[in-house]
C-alpha cells in the first residue's frame, strides 16, 4: 500500500483495502465525501461541470481552494479502494482536475501548475493527473 505523511490516515495493507471495498457503508460514505468536497470546490459530480454561480450557496468560498494533494488523495481512494463502485466519481475528479489545469494553470509553469504538489514521502513534486496514471497498479 502507499505511504502517507500521517500513518494513522493510511490503509496499511491490501487486505484492509479489500475489506473496505466490500463494505457498502464505507463505499457510501466515500461517495458522499467525494461529492461534498467537489461540491465545496464548485464542481457538480452529477453533470461533471462547474456549478453555475447563481446555484452556489456561497460563491465567495465555494471554489477551488488550491489543495491539489487533497484532490489527488480523494481520486486515489476512488481509484484504488472504491473501484467500480466509485469509477464515476474518479472520472469526475479527473474532469475537475482538467478543468482546474485549464482555468488556473499559472503563467510560465505550464497548464498543470495548479495541480502540482510536493509529496511528503518522497519529497518530489507531482502533478495530480499524471500521478494518478503512474500509481495505477
Amino acid at each position: 500500500m502507499e505511504r502517507s505523511s500521517r500513518p494513522e490516515y493510511s490503509i496499511p495493507t491490501q487486505t484492509i483495502a479489500t475489506e473496505l471495498a466490500a463494505n457498502s457503508v464505507f463505499i457510501a460514505q466515500l461517495r458522499r465525501c467525494v461529492h461534498l468536497v467537489l461540491t465545496a470546490w464548485g464542481w457538480d459530480t452529477t453533470t461533471n461541470t462547474v456549478i453555475p454561480t447563481d446555484k452556489l450557496r456561497n460563491p465567495k468560498y465555494q471554489k477551488w481552494s488550491s489543495w491539489p494533494v487533497r484532490l489527488y488523495k480523494m481520486g486515489r481512494c476512488c481509484q484504488k479502494i472504491g473501484g467500480a463502485a466509485t469509477k464515476d466519481l474518479f472520472e469526475s475528479c479527473q474532469l475537475f482536475a482538467k478543468h482546474i489545469a485549464a482555468t488556473y494553470g499559472g503563467s510560465g509553469s505550464g497548464s498543470d501548475a495548479a495541480l502540482k504538489f510536493r509529496s511528503s514521502h518522497d519529497n518530489q513534486i507531482h502533478e495530480v493527473l499524471s500521478f494518478w496514471d503512474e500509481t495505477v497498479s
